[in-house]
């Protein structure tokens, strides 16, 4: 298994369980992307 195929894999199952979320949590989730955890985050990989 090579590093495409494990980044594939974590993608399908992430797909899997935003899919198994409800509504609700599916906006919690796009919401986090302008949180400041998310910023910080961010900033610190770049």
């Amino acid at each position: 298994m090579d590093f495409d195929d494990i980044i594939n894999e974590f993608h399908l199952n992430l797909n899997k369980y935003i899919a198994s979320l409800t509504d609700k949590d599916q906006r919690n989730l796009l919401d986090f992307d302008q949180s400041d955890i998310y910023k910080e985050s961010m900033n610190r990989i770049n």
